[in-house]
């Protein structure tokens, strides 16, 4: 179920049923940390799916937001990868527990891993000064020709998809992943397209 988290209250409360929104309300994170949240049903494997971010308010309008998408809990201790783009730079993380640059954990055996690569043109692409308003579409499609995942993105309707990261496979129950890092961010998550005016 979708819902919205309110720091002050600590409570989660349902919005519409394709609709989420998360704000940080509280203090800064730490420079190698950030506040992830996810969508708690998995995409679908057989084809396909899409799901978009609107920003509703990103600090200093940077967009040093992460958009992505995450895997399961597994193993013990539990950990879990997360792979997200960040809008303000094109630089593509994987995040293990939520924390960026973790070189003690590497992605799970046949994940890729996409650390640290250029996602698409900095300076097409870019959210950096005007990411406030704008709309990200994520989709992950299962339906190439190898049968492996691949991660794409649209920023505010451009013609074209930047393809972000390959090889992931049908079985890793992925779900839709954000990631807020300062005091004041935030993002709707929304399944299917939201269009920009």
């Amino acid at each position: 179920a979708f819902v919205a988290i309110s720091e002050a209250s600590r409570s989660m409360r349902p919005l519409s049923a394709d609709r989420k929104t998360f704000t940080i309300t509280h203090k800064m994170w730490a420079e190698s940390n950030c506040w992830g949240v996810d969508t708690s049903e998995p995409l679908p494997a057989a084809q396909a799916a899409s799901w978009s971010v609107l920003i509703d308010v990103s600090y200093e309008n940077c967009g040093d937001i992460l958009v992505g998408v995450c895997d399961k809990w597994r193993g013990e201790p539990p950990t879990r990868c997360c792979w997200g783009l960040n809008l303000a730079d094109m630089t593509l993380y994987r995040l293990v527990n939520g924390k960026l640059e973790d070189e003690h954990h590497k992605p799970p055996d046949g994940f890729p891993d996409g650390h640290g690569a250029l996602v698409g043109d900095e300076s097409l692409h870019s959210l950096r000064g005007q990411a406030n308003g704008s709309v990200v579409e994520g989709t992950l499609d299962y339906e190439g020709d190898d049968g492996e995942g691949t991660l794409s993105f649209r920023i505010n309707n451009q013609p074209t998809a930047i393809v972000a990261l390959s090889g992931f496979p049908r079985d890793a129950e992925l779900r839709p992943w954000v990631a807020l890092r300062h005091l004041g961010d935030q993002v709707t998550l929304c399944s299917g397209w939201l269009l920009t005016a």
